[in-house]
Parts: C-alpha cells; structure tokens; sequence
C-alpha cells in the first residue's frame, strides 16, 4: 500500500479539521433537539414515573429504525392536540424544526471529497451529496453553520420551555 506524502497527509488532516469545524457543531446541535423532542415524548405518556419514561425512551424512541422524522410527528401531534398554548407560543421555532432536521440529514449524507475544488474558500467547503439521482453541490461557510446553530440554539431553548411546563403536569 502506498501512502500519500507527508504533505499530502497534513493537507487531508487540514481539510478534515475544517469540514468537522463547518459541520460538527451544527450536527451536536441537532442532536440535543431530537433528544429534548425524545424526552418531551416520553414526559408525555409517562408524566408520573422515570422508570418508564427511562424504559420508553431506550426501548422505543432510541432505536435505530425510529427516525427523527417519526418522534418529530408524534412531537407535533402531541402539541397540537394536548398542548395547544404551548404550541401556539412556541410555533416559529417548532416549525424551524423540519428545516434543521433536514439540513441534518445533508450534512449527515454528504460527502467531502479530498481535492481543492472542495476547498472554495479559506472558511468554506464544498459538499456533494444526492438527489433524486444527481449529485449536487452545497457550499458550506463557517458563518453560514455558525448562524444555522444560532437557529438549533433557538429551537432547544423552546424545547426546554416546553419541557418544563409539560414536566411540571
């Protein structure tokens, strides 16, 4: 096996570091929405004991083939029909939901090839994902990220409302 050149190496840790500082934050950011949307769910069936809100969340909502996608209509069903008020107030954010869950899955999916087309600019790299049988390209700026998980910082500061006054039923 031939391994690329010192300089090669550092270059491709370089570009790693970068895609990882684009997407990373934004992708933790996700994550803690999708478990505050997961506990709020379980809260809902099992307001009055932790065991089974434990138990529901490791044995239903943490399993691989329950998607992100699915908590998030369960979610939204629970809020429109037990939860009307905090829906109502909370409904800018819980609507920005679909988009982060989607701009989730692209980064997720997408894939960060290792020459310097990628590398658009200083602080912004070029991702290939999918779509309906075509490649295409998405750029991505440090800024751009930083302001999408200013978005997810948003959205959980809501869920941790709606969570404490669902809690506290």
């Amino acid at each position: 096996m031939i391994l690329p050149a010192h300089s090669a190496l550092d270059k491709i840790n370089e570009s790693y570091k970068l895609d990882a500082s684009i997407r990373g934050r934004f992708i933790v950011d996700a994550v803690q929405v999708e478990m505050l949307v997961s506990y709020i769910i379980a809260e809902h069936f099992f307001p009055n004991s932790k065991a089974k809100r434990d138990s529901f969340f490791s044995l239903i909502l943490n399993r691989s083939d329950f998607t992100f996608s699915m908590k998030f209509k369960i979610f939204m069903e629970i809020m429109q029909l037990k939860h009307k008020t905090l829906f109502t107030q909370h409904q800018k954010n819980l609507k920005k939901i679909k988009h982060m869950m989607e701009l989730r899955n692209k980064l997720a999916h997408c894939y960060f090839g290792l020459n310097d087309a990628q590398l658009v600019a200083k602080d912004t790299i070029r991702l290939t994902y999918y779509k309906k049988g075509n490649a295409e390209k998405l750029d991505l700026s440090k800024s751009k990220m930083e302001e999408e998980s200013r978005e997810c910082l948003n959205i959980v500061i809501s869920l941790l409302g709606i969570r404490d006054k669902i809690g506290r039923k």
